[in-house]
């Protein structure tokens, strides 16, 4: 069934970009998705509004799972090791994790103002995501002068990310608020020796939260290296210093109570062993892209549209007008992919990321209305599959926590173990951990 599946996919995609090349010329003609049309003339809505469209939609998209408790186990061992934090100890001190220190303190900080309840912990972490799509927005806007550029790549971001795999509360999401907030302080700022020293920060926190974010320095490395020679060895010396500032300060807390090994280890061993124990499959990608075709048809063919069209316009440029800061930081991304290894959906994260942002660098109008087309036509298809279901989870939270089958068999297990002595407690559930 599979494969039958995976063949019709393949041959309506192949359908569609056939119709697409056979009828180029009237579907891309100045006479349809009326190129003239500016929401700015049409809808003159502040970008605050805007903005509380889009946290909406963010929140009506992310928590059509609410009231399901555990959607990946990686979330319970991060909540369970954060608690530690609680106790006096450093990350890693007692147990072991797979993620950087500042992930921890930050999933603990979180969980400690949800009052540990795991519902309200979730929705604030929808914020966490909504934080991201405004550095998005804000980017984009200073990118393109016309505002859909700037709403409606960002609006498939949010739209992408509402599928299953993503909607988890994963490091990926803490990740791009530092990677988002630098992609926008360097296009807001000029590109001065303070500006590398900011973007060189928080590259370097990002990385205390997933060490493989490290790969993200190197777009803004080429970019030293390759446009601003004159001024080569300062810009250098400012993002590295940057990036070293947040590690000596943990470096230092680490050494202070004699866990400098331990520190190094989280940083070194680590990732080598990590990317060593799995290798990637292309055939991941067919499998993903399949699903999305499942699970919305507009957002699938906005997909595919875009890689086409951005891919069609490269075509006999110059290498410096390819290899500009967003295609560097998208093919990062998809390194990211493959260099973690382990075919994990949510590694696409940062892909997903700097792929929306291509929709902008489109040059013709009518080609961009096309693909803005798909991602109206996307967002109600997929509202409709998830906003009844997200609006009742919303609404009613106390009894979505009261429902929670492991939050429930906790109760009892204390009370258990308030009655009996017990000396040895072994659980098949991690998630059981946090809430006792």
């Amino acid at each position: 069934l599979i494969n039958n599946y995976q063949k019709s996919v393949t041959l309506t995609s192949v359908l569609f970009l056939s119709l697409c090349i056979v009828f180029y010329k009237k579907i891309f003609s100045d006479n349809v998705f009326y190129p003239g049309f500016k929401v700015e003339k049409y809808f003159p809505i502040r970008d605050s509004v805007f903005l509380l469209v889009l946290f909406l939609i963010v929140l009506l998209t992310q928590n059509k799972y609410l009231n399901i408790e555990t959607i990946t186990w990686d979330v319970p061992s991060y909540l369970v090791a954060s608690q530690e934090i609680n106790k006096g100890f450093l990350p890693f001190e007692t147990q072991w994790e797979s993620k950087g220190p500042l992930f921890l303190y930050l999933y603990n900080f979180i969980s400690n103002i949800a009052g540990r309840n795991f519902v309200y912990f979730k929705l604030i972490n929808d914020f966490i995501l909504f934080l991201t799509s405004i550095f998005l927005f804000l980017s984009l806007k200073l990118n393109y002068k016309e505002k859909e550029s700037a709403i409606f790549p960002t609006l498939l971001f949010i739209l992408i990310t509402s599928h299953v795999w993503f909607i988890s509360e994963l490091s990926e999401i803490y990740c791009l608020v530092f990677l988002s907030l630098s992609y926008y302080i360097y296009k807001k700022l000029s590109h001065k020796e303070v500006t590398f020293l900011i973007i060189g920060f928080c590259v370097s926190l990002s990385t205390l939260i997933n060490q493989g974010t490290v790969l993200f320095a190197i777009p803004y490395l080429i970019s030293i290296c390759f446009f601003y020679k004159k001024n080569i060895l300062k810009l250098l010396v400012s993002f590295i210093t940057g990036a070293l500032v947040p590690h000596f300060i943990f470096l230092a807390i680490y050494s202070s109570k004699s866990l400098t090994e331990l520190y190094i280890s989280q940083y070194i061993k680590l990732p080598l062993n990590y990317v060593q124990s799995s290798s990637p499959s292309l055939n991941e990608i067919l499998v993903i892209l399949r699903e999305f075709f499942k699970y919305d048809y507009f957002l699938y063919f906005a997909i595919i549209s875009i890689a086409a069209l951005f891919l069609s316009e490269q075509f006999g440029r110059r290498y410096d007008k390819i290899f500009n800061i967003d295609s560097l930081n998208f093919l990062t991304a998809i390194a990211f992919y493959f260099i973690a290894g382990h075919s994990y959906q949510h590694h696409l994260f940062y892909a997903i990321f700097f792929f929306v942002i291509l929709l902008g660098k489109i040059e013709s109008t009518s080609k961009k209305s096309f693909i803005m087309s798909l991602i109206f036509l996307s967002t109600f298809s997929i509202l409709s599959k998830t906003l009844k279901d997200s609006y009742y989870n919303i609404t009613n939270t106390d009894e979505i926590y009261s429902n929670y089958p492991l939050r429930n068999l906790s109760v009892e297990l204390n009370n258990l173990i308030q009655e009996e002595n017990y000396e040895i407690l072994a659980l098949d559930y991690v998630l059981i951990l946090y809430y006792l």
